[in-house]
């Protein structure tokens, strides 16, 4: 039971941890969220959740981020370990907990199968 708790340790609160993932993770995105995902040193995964105004009033988007921590805490064996997870939502239409659940699954599998080495690169040269 304890297993399942979702504790300060499982939170991404330095702003400097979530510039991190941002900057330097792998994105994913569906309807519903943008997820960042980052390879840490621990053992453990962590999120972190962003829901901006766009998304809705206050009460939805504290629902929607409770939905999300729920999914996360519930999920935690199907979620790959030792990575960070940084969550945009998106919309919240037709995200009920099922559908959130399933999308963070699907995305940070997806993710964590991809190397940074994938990750497409901008050109700096001014080649037409």
């Amino acid at each position: 039971m304890s297993r399942e708790r979702f504790t300060p340790n499982d939170r991404l609160f330095r702003r400097s941890d979530v510039d991190r993932v941002i900057r330097h993770g792998i994105r994913v995105s569906d309807y519903c969220m943008t997820l960042w995902v980052l390879n840490n040193t621990l053992e453990r995964s962590r999120i972190g959740l962003r829901a901006p105004r766009r998304v809705g009033t206050a009460v939805l988007r504290n629902r929607l981020r409770r939905r999300v921590r729920e999914a996360f805490r519930r999920n935690r064996d199907r979620i790959p370990v030792g990575v960070d997870l940084m969550c945009q939502l998106r919309t919240a239409e037709g995200c009920s907990y099922a559908v959130l659940a399933e999308s963070l699954i699907r995305l940070s599998v997806k993710a964590a199968r991809r190397r940074p080495g994938d990750r497409p690169r901008r050109s700096r040269s001014a080649d037409p």
